[in-house]
């Protein structure tokens, strides 16, 4: 029951539904009854799809993503510094 409740928290928190229905409710608004129906059921179909194909492949692309992280790391780093001397420098892009 634990693990179902922390998969849920974290899923959950992914998918985050109550920051997506405003969007959705806004987007579909001049849709008849039967558009929204069908729009909702395509996008809980993906969504599923997404979480599926996330679930067996998400060890390998955090294994892939893991030895590039060094420079990942070192590339942001970078970035960050160029940004703040901009700022010190007041030299904006």
């Amino acid at each position: 029951m634990s693990l179902f409740l922390i998969s849920f928290a974290a899923l959950f928190s992914v998918v985050n539904p109550l920051g997506t229905v405003p969007i959705f409710i806004g987007l579909t608004k001049e849709k008849s009854r039967k558009e929204i129906t069908s729009i909702a059921i395509w996008a809980s179909f993906n969504t599923f799809i997404i979480l599926v194909v996330s679930f067996f492949s998400g060890s390998y692309i955090l294994d892939f993503f893991w030895n590039k992280s060094r420079i990942i790391t070192n590339i942001w780093g970078y970035y960050n510094c160029n940004v703040w001397l901009c700022f010190i420098n007041r030299k904006f892009f």
